[in-house]
């Protein structure tokens, strides 16, 4: 019987063994004959109009475009925000993997005497458009094929616009795109074991819910007068963050997004429930579950836009100062 990570399992296999062919082609049998013949059949192919799609299509392997769309992988799917270290992890070990293997194996390009085996527009865009590949299966059929097709095309297309360029030999993005998949793929059965150990655990729906009790107890415990003040004081702060209807981060925002509500909110209901009573907190919390409306705080509303406001004009004037009228 298949596993979820059989599939992963297999493509990570077949991508490391192409790669290590095409590297141990490349070093010990030389891949000069091949090399040169496609090459010149490709730049025989490279008119002035080719010439400029194959610039555009070249940004894609470019980290200019691979950091935001990065971003947006964590924007558009779900598994994607799950596991969004998996990801970014991703596009930080492609670099400095192609890199490393850049120095180790030291063959020129074809035009200039620098390192281009393996290529690493290549590789970032094999990386990246192989992680879209495993990522689209939360897409419905029809879309799914549609940008599985579209990645494809894409990484093809990047390494013959590298070729086309002038900047490698056509084995530096064999190698690449080899060396790209690899990676994704290896990203694909780390992320893919993260989410089957965390299954059994509490979903995070409902530690959200668990704290969002736990802030109205805190609500409940700042008009008790039985509380010391230092500790009102704090939860009143940590009450009219939490209940206000915008986020000092919005949650729009991946990854940083999320820092309030699994970092900051948390810490601060922590600190106040050592400063409360134990007895008071015990009836706030009954209180909290036996409320029909949900309370929501205007004045941190007010707060979280004045601290923007502030910041958009401490920003303003900086640059102002930095660059002049």
């Amino acid at each position: 019987m298949s596993t979820p990570l059989a599939a992963p399992r297999a493509h990570l296999a077949v991508a490391l063994a192409a790669f290590v062919a095409v590297a141990a082609a490349a070093l010990l049998l030389g891949t000069d004959g091949v090399d040169t013949t496609v090459r010149l059949r490709l730049l025989d192919a490279a008119s002035a109009d080719v010439m400029t799609v194959m610039r555009i299509v070249n940004v894609a392997g470019n980290w200019k475009f691979l950091l935001p769309a990065t971003l947006l992988l964590l924007v558009v799917f779900d598994r994607a925000r799950r596991t969004w270290w998996v990801w970014v992890a991703l596009m930080v070990a492609a670099p400095l993997a192609e890199g490393l293997l850049k120095v180790a194996i030291g063959r020129a390009r074809p035009e200039s005497p620098a390192y281009g085996f393996p290529s690493g527009h290549a590789t970032a865009a094999a990386a990246y458009f192989g992680a879209v590949l495993y990522l689209a299966r939360e897409l419905r059929p029809p879309r799914r094929a549609l940008v599985r097709a579209a990645a494809i095309a894409v990484m093809v297309l990047v390494g013959i616009a590298r070729v086309m360029l002038r900047a490698h030999w056509p084995s530096d993005v064999v190698a690449g795109l080899a060396l790209g998949l690899c990676l994704a793929s290896a990203a694909t059965v780390l992320a893919a074991r993260v989410d089957a150990r965390t299954a059994g655990r509490p979903a995070w729906r409902e530690r959200a819910r668990q704290l969002e009790r736990e802030v109205y107890a805190l609500y409940f415990a700042v008009r008790d007068p039985r509380v010391p003040w230092p500790a009102k004081a704090l939860a009143a702060c940590v009450v009219a963050y939490a209940l206000s209807p915008i986020d000092l981060i919005p949650d729009v925002i991946p990854v940083l997004g999320y820092v309030d509500d699994l970092v900051l909110i948390p810490l601060g209901v922590l600190a106040v429930r050592r400063l409360v009573p134990a007895g008071v907190l015990t009836e706030c919390r009954v209180k909290a579950a036996e409320l029909a409306a949900k309370p929501r705080s205007g004045a941190g509303a007010v707060a979280i836009v004045a601290i923007w406001l502030i910041a958009a004009a401490a920003t303003g004037y900086w640059l102002y100062a930095r660059l002049g009228p």
